[in-house]
């Protein structure tokens, strides 16, 4: 898939790109790792349409690689390191390669996995990049669902905000790679997470002047809880999304309460569909319409 559209578009930006672990990578950086994310699929031949899993989390190199498969319309399945039955994961998704981008040096690990389910054959024919998400159900093996990425893609090609964000919602989850797209094709900045930590979010938001928070009401309700607002200044948020579960009214209320001026917006997305756009009546109302 031509990707020039997304790359030229992060070429045109200056400042920061994405801050990790406290480095401040460019979009110049991250372009810089596209060719040694390109370099290290070539070296390890890997073939254009081949299904690919990334150990990974938001870090310049992985976002890169991404790009690069794209490019090379691979059905990519991007896996979180938290994940515990990753070799459950890796067959489902009939996965050729593993790429390890958690290791002190990247590995590329070929696999003697056939690839035969009809869907990826048929991405493989149309020479389309596919993307492979999991969903987080509770019984039974995971469940795969995969996405035509040049379909997926299409709608990141309309200008959106440029907003500097944290990698709340992990490199696996349909809401992380939307937010991770969605921001550096918009000129913004993403902020990668260690623990995930409310101290550490909040913190993240005072030092680097964060404007967005995608949130789950569950961390919504531990700031609140634990008063964690009360020690550092988030006066720079603009937005706060919330989804993944439901979202009680009281913390809603209570959250629009202590800032009045931060637009809340709850999300609705799933691995099987993607991102649905939504509008919310107001920042304490639980309604919320679906579709555009």
């Amino acid at each position: 898939m031509d990707i020039s559209y997304f790359l030229d578009k992060m070429a045109s930006f200056s400042g920061t790109a994405v801050v990790d672990s406290g480095a401040e990578y460019s979009f110049q950086d991250i372009l810089a790792e596209y060719e040694s994310a390109k370099s290290l699929l070539e070296n390890n031949s890997v073939p254009d349409g081949a299904v690919v899993s990334v150990l990974a989390d938001f870090k310049p190199l992985s976002i890169a690689m991404i790009l690069a498969l794209i490019q090379k319309n691979a059905v990519i399945v991007p896996i979180a390191p938290s994940i515990k039955n990753l070799e459950a994961f890796l067959k489902i998704s009939q996965s050729e390669y593993l790429i390890n981008l958690q290791t002190s040096r990247p590995t590329v690990q070929a696999r003697k996995e056939a690839v035969s389910h009809p869907m990826l054959l048929d991405l493989k024919q149309h020479e389309k990049p596919g993307l492979i998400l999991f969903s987080s159900g509770t019984t039974g093996e995971p469940k795969a669902a995969l996405h035509d990425l040049s379909l997926l893609l299409e709608k990141f090609k309309k200008p959106g905000k440029c907003l500097s964000t944290v990698s709340f919602l992990l490199f696996d989850h349909i809401g992380g790679f939307n937010t991770m797209m969605h921001t550096l094709v918009n000129g913004g900045m993403i902020v990668t997470l260690k623990t995930r930590t409310a101290d550490e979010v909040c913190s993240y938001i005072e030092k680097y002047k964060l404007q967005l928070l995608p949130a789950s009401p569950t961390f919504i309700n531990l700031i609140i809880l634990n008063k964690t607002y009360e020690k550092y200044d988030l006066s720079s948020l603009q937005i706060i999304t919330y989804g993944t579960e439901p979202m009680p009214e009281t913390t809603l209320k209570t959250m629009h309460r202590l800032f009045p001026d931060i637009k809340l917006k709850q999300t609705y997305g799933v691995s099987e569909v993607g991102i649905v756009p939504t509008k919310s009546e107001s920042s304490e109302s639980l309604w919320l319409k679906l579709g555009g």
